[in-house]
């Protein structure tokens, strides 16, 4: 596998340099064939990294922003987690993947306050009238 990798890698498959990456950086038993290699790790992350690939872009954002392997930087780090970041954000901003299962964490499901259907259709009229507060509160019940 790790061949194969290295061929797609070498032609710049973003998948394929995180995987090395990945791999190299957590070799559990050095042997023959294989060595954790903490400079070929760093390297292929910012190979994935540079073609945009997710994974790469936070592995790079938590070194820099620890200084594992790369000079520690705020605004390095804060720049791969903000490509990571607006990547998120345009997948929701069309709405909430249908993938997605919407559940409320913090309140147990015995200590939901109930809404009648004619309360809740009053605070949805109030808030497509324009009210954010509303709106918010209206979002937030449905999490």
């Amino acid at each position: 596998a790790k061949e194969l990798f290295e061929e797609a890698a070498s032609v710049g498959e973003a998948d394929a340099q995180y995987n090395l990456a990945i791999l190299y950086a957590n070799v559990p038993v050095d042997n023959d064939e294989l060595r954790r290699n903490e400079a070929l790790a760093v390297l292929y992350l910012y190979a994935a990294s540079t073609g945009g690939h997710p994974g790469a872009l936070m592995a790079m954002g938590y070194r820099h922003l620890h200084g594992y392997g790369v000079p520690q930087a705020c605004t390095t780090a804060a720049l791969n987690y903000i490509d990571v970041a607006k990547g998120v954000a345009s997948i929701y901003s069309s709405g909430m993947p249908q993938a997605v299962e919407l559940v409320r964490l913090n309140l147990p499901q015995k200590d939901r306050k109930v809404l009648s259907s004619s309360e809740l259709n009053l605070f949805v009229q109030i808030a497509t009238s324009g009210d954010s507060t509303v709106a918010a509160a209206i979002g937030k019940r449905y999490l």
